[in-house]
């Protein structure tokens, strides 16, 4: 029964059984000891070619485009870059309460990202009639 316990420890003991620094979880204090809950929705900060609003491009092609008060209105369908590969428009695919099948063409002005879903997400502030009123993309 001894060397029944004994083992486990030795084993433990011999397998660096002991928390390194790393192991430990860090905790950020307010000046009054209370624990920083992390921020849950930490700004995107993506930059270079393929990037937008501190997204990826792979994020931006999985975005749904929203109205400020968070409704959908459609979903980018591409991302088109210019010769450099920096982002210059998005083809988004509106709902069908707008116009059903329409891909149109927005630039980046008034565009925000915003998490939802496990996602970005990318607030407008083009409202609902002038997306509707854009032409066609042909593609």
């Amino acid at each position: 029964m001894r060397t029944a316990l004994i083992t486990p420890l030795l084993l433990l003991v011999a397998c660096g059984g002991t928390p390194d620094d790393d192991d430990v979880p860090t905790v950020n204090l307010a000046s009054n000891g209370v624990p920083i809950a992390p921020d849950p929705d930490p700004r995107p900060d993506a930059k270079g070619p393929g990037t937008a609003l501190g997204l990826t491009q792979l994020q931006l092609e999985q975005a749904q485009l929203l109205d400020p008060a968070g409704a959908r209105l459609g979903e980018v369908e591409k991302v088109e870059l210019d010769g450099q590969g920096y982002v210059r428009a998005l083809r988004i695919q509106l709902d069908a309460s707008i116009a059903i099948g329409r891909v149109v063409r927005i630039g980046l002005d008034g565009l925000a990202p915003v998490r939802g879903g496990g996602r970005w997400n990318l607030r407008t502030t083009t409202p609902r009639d002038r997306l509707g009123a854009l032409p066609p993309v042909v593609t």
